[in-house]
């Protein structure tokens, strides 16, 4: 893991979604896999809600297969896993569809749910947020709500006087450098095809993405996709980083070694990380080697 296993010490991505099968599978495939950059998901509740096309379970029973299933999804794809509903009988629960950001609030706890969001950023220091899902009416209330709460947390999970009892056990403010929400015509900032062919894994990053939805077995999720360009649509809605024209996503962050000595004040440390960065840069162009290390220590299921 030489040069996926420094992307994963320096950038990393965090995932807001409300329910288990919500993830942009395809995206986190690319994002973890492709690029070794460390992924993580925060899902709000375990699906207790929803539907199941293996058993009868419904209720707490369905949450914790689908909590299972989420698991082992996220192996897949190499992902950190946070889940903000902490017990069965949490408030943080999946109730049925819901038609509002108020009434999912209401039976969430809005308090209790925002200082869980808050806490995961301060303990993981993301570099990257992105929501699934837009804030649009027609939209399922908890997922408009994990965008908006996810937004107002780009900028509060750097605010020492948002939750200061943090502080008290040693966990300090922290500001994501890039906010990202699923792009469409009129917001589209960034825009990649990601359906690059991976000769180790055999199949494109999407086809991967679904490896991991099939998983969702009690959602009927994953579907066969062909080998064909599938294109990510990002829109940037918030950003502490240069205001260069965005190439990547990574534009603006320190990607790697090399990329984070040329943040510091000191010539010494930069070329002593450059030095650092070299050979992994040489063995990174041996994609063969890189992605065999990858899919043996980070993605038993994969085939």
């Amino acid at each position: 893991m030489e040069s996926r296993a420094t992307a994963r010490d320096r950038s990393k991505l965090y995932e807001h979604r409300a329910h288990p099968d919500d993830e942009r599978s395809a995206l986190l495939s690319y994002m973890s896999l492709g690029n070794g950059v460390r992924t993580s998901s925060v899902i709000a509740n375990r699906g207790e809600g929803g539907q199941n096309e293996i058993g009868t379970e419904l209720g707490n029973g369905l949450g914790i297969i689908r909590s299972l299933e989420l698991e082992e999804a996220s192996e897949v794809l190499n992902l950190d896993l946070r889940i903000l509903s902490e017990q069965l009988d949490d408030d943080i629960y999946d109730f049925g569809f819901s038609k509002s950001i108020d009434e999912t609030l209401d039976e969430w706890g809005e308090e209790r749910v925002y200082e869980r969001l808050i806490r995961t950023i301060r303990e993981e220091r993301p570099d990257i947020l992105f929501t699934s899902f837009l804030d649009v009416p027609s939209q399922h209330g908890h997922h408009r709500t994990m965008t908006v709460l996810t937004e107002r947390a780009f900028v509060d999970a750097a605010d020492p006087s948002v939750f200061p009892e943090h502080a008290d056990e040693g966990l300090l403010p922290w500001q994501p450098l890039k906010f990202y929400l699923p792009g469409t015509e009129e917001t589209e900032t960034l825009n990649f095809n990601i359906g690059i062919y991976d000769p180790i894994y055999e199949k494109t990053y999407p086809q991967l993405g679904e490896e991991s939805r099939f998983l969702h077995r009690s959602q009927g999720m994953g579907r066969d996709l062909p080998i064909e360009d599938f294109f990510q649509s990002l829109n940037l809605a918030g950003s502490h980083v240069s205001e260069e024209e965005e190439e990547d996503i990574f534009t603006g962050l320190a990607f790697d070694l090399r990329e984070y000595g040329k943040t510091l004040d000191n010539r010494s440390w930069e070329n002593r990380l450059a030095r650092l960065q070299a050979p992994w840069m040489r063995w990174s162009r041996r994609t063969q080697i890189v992605k065999v290390c990858t899919r043996k220590q980070y993605s038993p299921y994969v085939k």
